[in-house]
């Protein structure tokens, strides 16, 4: 199962990228090697320019795998990961260039950072 924050429906850039999410970590409809139930889910998350993806597994509370019978009260969500955060930087019109849709005005390159720490250091 995927979990996308309400910040993916109101920016368009977001929108875009949640369509990608989607057809990358979603399980195809009908594919023969597809669970006929939910065990993990993957979350993504907005916040401050980045998005966090976290990987979630469902357990019981008292034993290490769930049943059909169990109780949803007794289900918990147990970070297992990879977990990343991911700082987009641009959007482009085809795959691997082209026109730049949008860009992220914060960015600020590695390279330029070095720069403005070797500054402080020449002076």
């Amino acid at each position: 199962m995927l979990s996308f924050d309400a910040a993916f429906d109101k920016e368009p850039n977001l929108k875009l990228a949640k369509e990608m999410f989607i057809h990358v970590f979603n399980t195809p409809k009908n594919h023969p090697k597809s669970k006929p139930f939910i065990d993990h889910v993957i979350s993504f998350n907005y916040l401050n320019g980045s998005v966090y993806f976290r990987v979630y597994q469902v357990c019981n509370q008292e034993e290490s795998m769930f049943t059909e019978k169990d109780d949803v009260e007794k289900l918990v969500l147990i970070e297992i990961g990879p977990r990343m955060t991911l700082q987009p930087v641009k959007i482009f019109d085809g795959s691997l260039g082209g026109q730049a849709l949008w860009q992220n005005s914060k960015f600020i390159t590695p390279a330029k950072m070095r720069g403005k720490a070797m500054s402080r250091f020449v002076q």
